[in-house]
Formats: structure tokens, C-alpha cells, sequence
């Protein structure tokens, strides 16, 4: 039931909200756990900001941010609906 728990609490109640900063740039933001998670997508080079850190993928921030190594982060951020 535990595993369950988890699984669902990594679900988006709802789509992140996506901004765009520039042709190619922006952010995603998203609740997790009562935290408001802002992400900047770099435009020219295709990394990720969160934290401080720069990540190549989306999918590296969601498992930083979550903990969970096998978490996809498009569907972290509910982008793929």
C-alpha cells in the first residue's frame, strides 16, 4: 500500500504551468509536496535550472526533486497528457 501511496504523490494534481521566457526558453512550475518547483528550460542549450544546479534532462530534475530514480520527467510535470 506504501508503493501506491508513493506512486500517486508523484502524479500532478494538475498540468505544470509552462511559461515562455523567450523562442526556446521558459519555466515549469509545479506543486510537490507543498513546495512550488520552479524549473528554467535553457533555450540554447537545451538544459534544465532548478535549485541552483543545471541539469541535460528533465527527467534528472524530477528524480532530484523527488528522490525516485525511476520517475519519467515529462510525466513528473504532467506534460504528457
Amino acid at each position: 500500500m506504501a508503493k501506491i501511496k508513493k506512486a500517486v504523490d508523484l502524479k500532478p494534481k494538475s498540468l505544470a504551468t509552462v511559461t515562455k521566457t523567450g523562442p526556446k526558453s521558459g519555466e515549469m512550475r509545479r506543486t510537490f509536496k507543498g513546495k512550488e518547483i520552479v524549473v528554467a528550460v535553457n533555450g540554447t542549450d537545451g538544459s534544465y535550472s532548478w535549485d541552483g544546479r543545471t541539469f541535460k534532462s528533465l527527467t534528472a530534475v524530477a528524480r532530484q526533486i523527488t528522490g525516485y530514480k525511476a520517475v519519467s520527467g515529462p510525466a513528473f510535470f504532467g506534460l504528457n497528457k
